[in-house]
C-alpha cells in the first residue's frame, strides 16, 4: 500500500483547526498510529494539508482535487512565488478549495476542486550517515519508510551515498528532532541553497549563531548577519525553517 501519511506526534504540521462541517479521518498504513486528515470544510469551501498519495488531479487525505485551474505556489516564502516544478507523489502540500463532494459509492472517492495549492520541502543539504531505514541531513536525521518516495539519481535508499544531495518533504518531530521523509529528490550537483527546519537550541545573539534539533544531535552551527531576514522575536525552543548558502550562513529564517 502507497498511503503517505502524518504522525500525531508531528505537531507543527498537526492542523487546529477549528472544524466546520465534515471531518474526515484516515488510518494509514505503513508507520503505525492513526491518521489526523486536517480536513476543515465549510459551505463555500474547504482547506487540507496533507502528502500527496495519488495523481490524475490530486489526492491528499482521501479527497481527490480537481487542480487543473489552482495556482500553485512555494511554500518557502509569503510572496506567491510559483512552486515551478510538477507535483509529486510523496510531496508535501496544502490545498484551498470548493467544499467537498461526497463518494457516491461506497468504494468511490471524495472530490473537490482545488484554488490555491502551496508546496514545499522541509531540509536540503549534502547526505551523510546513510543507512538502511536513515540518513542525516547537516547533522539531523531523515527517517525513510517503506512508503517513502525516491527520485533523481537514485530511486531507493540503498543507492545513497556521501556523494548526493537531498530535497526532502515530510514531517518534523520536535521530540526528537527527526523528519519522517515522504519524498526524496536525489541529485549528484550541489544546490546553491541549503535549507532547513527545526527547534532552535544553542541560541546566541553576541555570535549570532544558532543550531537545529535536539541538543544531542545538533552538529549544524548557523550563523546570521546583518543581511539575514530574521524573526522580531525569537530564541531556544521556538521551531524555524532556515535557508541558508552552502556555508550555513543564515539567508531567511522563518518563525513557525
Amino acid at each position: 500500500m502507497r498511503s503517505l501519511h502524518t504522525n500525531p506526534t508531528f505537531t507543527r504540521r498537526t492542523l487546529l483547526l477549528g472544524m466546520v462541517g465534515t471531518v474526515a479521518e484516515l488510518t494509514g498504513c505503513g508507520g503505525g498510529g492513526a491518521d489526523v486528515a486536517g480536513l476543515s470544510s465549510g459551505g463555500t469551501g474547504s482547506f487540507t494539508s496533507g502528502t500527496i498519495t495519488g495523481l490524475g488531479s490530486i489526492i491528499v487525505n482521501g479527497i481527490r482535487y480537481n487542480d487543473d485551474n489552482a495556482s500553485v505556489i512555494s511554500r518557502d516564502d509569503d510572496n506567491n512565488t510559483a512552486f515551478g516544478r510538477s507535483l509529486k507523489v510523496g510531496m508535501v502540500v496544502s490545498i484551498q478549495g470548493s467544499s467537498v463532494t461526497a463518494a457516491t459509492t461506497a468504494n468511490g472517492t471524495a472530490t473537490a476542486t482545488a484554488t490555491k495549492i502551496s508546496c514545499g520541502s522541509e531540509w536540503q543539504g549534502p547526505v551523510s550517515n546513510p543507512g538502511a531505514s536513515s540518513f542525516d541531513v547537516l547533522g539531523l536525521t531523515v527517517d525513510v519508510l517503506t512508503s517513502t518516495v525516491f527520485e533523481g539519481a537514485v530511486t531507493q535508499i540503498t543507492g545513497l551515498t556521501t556523494a548526493h544531495f537531498v530535497e526532502v518533504h515530510g514531517y518534523v518531530d520536535q521530540t526528537t528532532g527527526h523528519l519522517q521523509a515522504t519524498y526524496v529528490e536525489v541529485s549528484t550537483t550541489q544546490p546553491t541553497q541549503y535549507k532547513l527546519s527545526g527547534v532552535v537550541t544553542s541560541f546566541s545573539v553576541a555570535n549570532r549563531t544558532f543550531k537545529l534539533g535536539t541538543s544531542t544531535q545538533a552538529s549544524n552551527q548557523i550563523s546570521w548577519d546583518g543581511n539575514t531576514t530574521v524573526p522580531n522575536d525569537w530564541s531556544d525552543g521556538v521551531f524555524v525553517r532556515v535557508k541558508m548558502t552552502p556555508a550555513l550562513l543564515a539567508t531567511q529564517i522563518r518563525l513557525l
